[in-house]
């Protein structure tokens, strides 16, 4: 019973989120934005559900499974590194900041 319970637990405890970090620069250029794109060539930019928040936003993102989607760092001018998201992702939560002297940062947390 109690190796059970365990195993139960253990289990709903393996999900656990992917968290993608946005480097502040990619080959000396600063990080501008962040966004989320969907299809296997990066075609389908992504809208999700904006949240204002001291200092930037959140945008929650829903999915039903299937596509291949990534995380596009948006560096200046118009540079992007991209970061491809678990296919087993079904939201994700896109966070991005303007901090001090106008540093941009973004994260992405996917589950």
């Amino acid at each position: 019973m109690k190796a059970a319970l365990l195993a139960i637990i253990l289990a709903s405890g393996a999900v656990q989120a992917e968290v993608i970090d946005c480097p502040a620069k990619n080959s000396g250029a600063r990080l501008i934005g962040a966004g989320m794109f969907e299809g296997d060539g990066k075609q389908y930019e992504l809208m999700g559900e904006p949240k204002m928040v001291r200092g930037g936003h959140d945008v929650r993102f829903g999915f039903s499974g299937g596509e291949v989607r990534w995380i596009a760092c948006w560096y200046e001018p118009t540079t992007a590194r991209w970061y491809r998201v678990s296919a087993s992702a079904r939201h994700c939560i896109l966070k991005q900041r303007t901090v001090e002297s106008r540093q941009v940062t973004a994260s992405v947390q996917c589950k």
